[in-house]
This record gives structure tokens, sequence and C-alpha cells, in this order.
């Protein structure tokens, strides 16, 4: 990888170090940050088609996203207290070439949430302080940066969670002159009986529209569906089908199984405009 990607290490799995104790966790090495926590704590459809972070990761300078798995990371994690429980990440810049290091590559990841028996609500924010050379200002400073805000609720067989995101300063210049913004919502519910979980999620990003002047980027938006099986075997063996679509507004070209479905490497970016579909049958096996 190159430019701002170089703090990114998506294809391996979390890898560290660390100390736990009754002060909290901190660790240091490669992991994921309290920003896609709370996305893969509410997500219905992990690593499936369907999954939300195929609108909701998406855009800006970071290179892969917004549910990152950071590089050169120190990370805390409070104990719970009551419920509640706080963590912060910070990664520097881990470019491997000389002279293309640019201490100002950052990346800050902050995340509070509460959990008391079936209700589950958390918040955190993220920013990626960007090196100059992606926007080409010499002696620039861009810094992009977004907030979520999600819960579940279960309540007998049912089960409802939700997840609200703002992105801003995507693209941004030192200026702030070609800056956007981007508010992107995720809707679903799972229904148990005995060993099949029935699953339905909704997704919606909106167009485009640019930070100072509020001017929208026309038909750039998107939605998701998908709709799921899950039948489980054992404690660690499950089945699964789902289905999912994606409909693109005409200058959108959202997909419907990008790289958060590691399982899928068959990812198809759309044409402009177009309308991804794809059914899925799979099996999983912890162990």
């Amino acid at each position: 990888t190159t430019g701002s990607t170089q703090q990114l290490d998506q294809t391996a799995r979390n890898r560290y170090v660390g100390l736990k104790g009754k002060f909290g966790t901190i660790l240091a090495g490669i992991h994921d940050t309290p920003f896609k926590d709370i996305s893969r704590k509410l997500e219905l459809f992990p690593e499936y088609i369907g999954d939300n972070r195929n609108l909701m990761s998406t855009g800006g300078n970071s290179g892969s996203g917004w549910d990152l798995r950071t590089a050169n990371t120190v990370k805390y994690a409070t104990p719970s207290m009551n419920g509640f429980t706080a963590s912060y990440l910070y990664s520097a810049d881990a470019t491997a070439t000389p002279g293309t290091e640019d201490n100002r590559r950052r990346v800050d990841s902050l995340g509070v949430d509460y959990t008391s028996g079936p209700l589950y609500v958390a918040f955190a924010h993220e920013s990626h302080r960007l090196p100059s050379t992606v926007t080409g200002t010499p002696d620039g400073n861009p810094t992009e940066k977004g907030w979520r805000l999600g819960g579940s609720y279960s309540f007998g067989a049912f089960k409802v969670v939700g997840l609200y995101q703002d992105l801003k300063d995507l693209g941004a210049t030192r200026d702030g002159a070609s800056s956007v913004k981007r508010k992107s919502w995720t809707l679903g519910g799972a229904y148990t009986a005995g060993n099949n979980v029935f699953k339905l999620q909704y997704a919606k990003a909106d167009a485009l529209s640019n930070t100072s002047t509020g001017a929208s980027g026309a038909d750039t938006g998107a939605k998701l569906w998908a709709l799921g099986w899950d039948h489980l075997f054992s404690k660690t063996t499950k089945m699964y089908v789902a289905y999912a679509k994606t409909d693109n507004e005409s200058a959108a070209a959202f997909t419907v199984n990008g790289p958060s479905a590691g399982a899928h490497s068959d990812v198809v970016t759309p044409g402009t405009g177009g309308d991804p579909s794809a059914w899925s049958v799979g099996m999983i096996v912890d162990f």
C-alpha cells in the first residue's frame, strides 16, 4: 500500500501484545478501532453479503474507509464501571518507504458504550489526520472525521439494532474548499425460533454534500436491503442463506458484497447507477 493507507493492515487479523488487570486493558500492535468495534457489535450480516459496510464504511482519503484495523497502534480500554466502558486508540504513521514518512499522519478513535441486560448503547468518534500529499498542499494538514451512535435491544425472541453515522471533511484540503460530508444509517431486526434465526436489515447512505455550502452531490446515495436465515447446528457450527440488493442512485456505485464480506472474493463494483444483487449459501465453523 502507499500514501495514507500505510496505517492499515486489513489483510491480517488483530495481532498485539498487552496487559489486562483491574486498571483495564492496554495493548500495542495491529487492532480494530473503537469506531469499527461498534459497527461490528450491531451488524446482523457480519462478513456476509449485505454487510452494512458496503455503504457505511466507504469514503474519504483513509484508503480503506471507516472500519479500520490499524498498524502502529496503542489502545486502552477501561474496566466495566456499572455497565459503562470506554476505549481510546492511537495509530501513528506506518510508512515503510524511506523518505515518504509523514508524522502528521495518524488515526484517533474513541468509543464509549453501555450494557445493561438486553440493552446495548454505544457512541464513537474517529479522526484521520492525513499527509499533505493527499491533497498536494505542501504544508497542508487535512483531517477528516466522523461519529457513530447505535444500539441494540432484545425482547423475547426478537432483537432490533440501529446505527447512525455522520462523516465530515471527506477529501478535505487545508482550507476546507473541497471537503464533503455524508450521513448514513442502518436499521435491522432478528427473530429466533429454536435453532433458526431470521434476519432483515436496511441501510441507507445519503448523497454527498459540501461541508461549507451544503450543496448536494446529486444522486450519489444508495440503499441496501439484506434478508437472511441462519440455522444453528451447535454453538460452533451454523449454516446460512442470505440475499442482498443495493439500489444505487444514478451517480453512485456502491457494492453488495464488498471487501467487508471476507468470504466473497468475487467482488464486483457495479457501473455507476447499477443495482447489484447476490445470493449466498455457506457454513461457518468456529474453533
